[in-house]
């Protein structure tokens, strides 16, 4: 089974806001007693199990719930209608995933227990002066984290963040270790958060239309 990165591309950026207005972006240096989703998300653990095996899951914590729907989600040079997706899906976790309706829908019918959402009716097209399209979006979070990179194989940095330690993942060290994807069809590494994809999910993405993002493939190494 072949295992996919994300490639950028399409609806790419979004900047949270306080309002509809360029100026209203929420820029440094932040006030401390202001709940700010770059610096105050949090997400909490807990454990899932599917017919491969037990693995974690990081879900948003309550308070992140209440407080997401209060800010605006202010994005430019999208592309052509219907947007499904904006924003991309990075290893860094408060920059969440915008999805539509029919995105939400799809994953939650075809691949059921890998994403969680909040519903917000904040979105701006900046350039456009309008909402993404009409109804809600939703702020998504992808749960499953498993031990994808194969440790005997995969070659890691770690980065030098005073706030939180992270480990990426070398060019020529992207091996990943099939067997403890729990067959799951979308995931993040344990260690460097890497959102990873299987080749299921890649297809169903791509036949949804979803977007016109790209996707690269890793080598495995236990030939599943």
């Amino acid at each position: 089974m072949k295992v996919y990165g994300w490639l950028p591309g399409g609806n790419s950026g979004y900047a949270w806001s306080m309002g509809k207005r360029y100026e209203d972006r929420i820029t440094g240096p932040y006030d401390p007693r202001d709940w700010i989703p770059d610096e105050h998300m949090t997400f909490e653990i807990a454990e899932a199990e599917n017919a491969h095996g037990r693995y974690a899951i990081e879900r948003f914590t309550d308070e992140t719930r209440q407080m997401l729907p209060q800010f605006w989600i202010l994005a430019a040079n999208l592309a052509d209608k219907p947007f499904d997706l904006v924003g991309r899906m990075s290893w860094v976790l408060h920059y969440l995933p915008i999805v539509s309706e029919r995105f939400k829908t799809a994953i939650e019918r075809d691949f059921p227990g890998v994403m969680e959402f909040i519903p917000t009716e904040k979105h701006w097209d900046y350039d456009r002066k309008e909402p993404f399209d009409d109804g809600l979006y939703y702020f998504g979070n992808i749960l499953p984290r498993v031990p994808a990179w194969d440790p005997e194989k995969a070659i890691f940095s770690e980065g030098k963040s005073p706030v939180r330690p992270h480990f990426s993942i070398r060019p020529h060290g992207q091996y990943i270790r099939y067997a403890n994807c729990c067959g799951l069809p979308i995931f993040r590494d344990d260690k460097t958060l890497d959102l990873l994809f299987s080749q299921d999910f890649v297809e169903w993405f791509q036949d949804h239309k979803f977007g016109s993002w790209g996707f690269e493939e890793f080598h495995t190494t236990d030939g599943v």
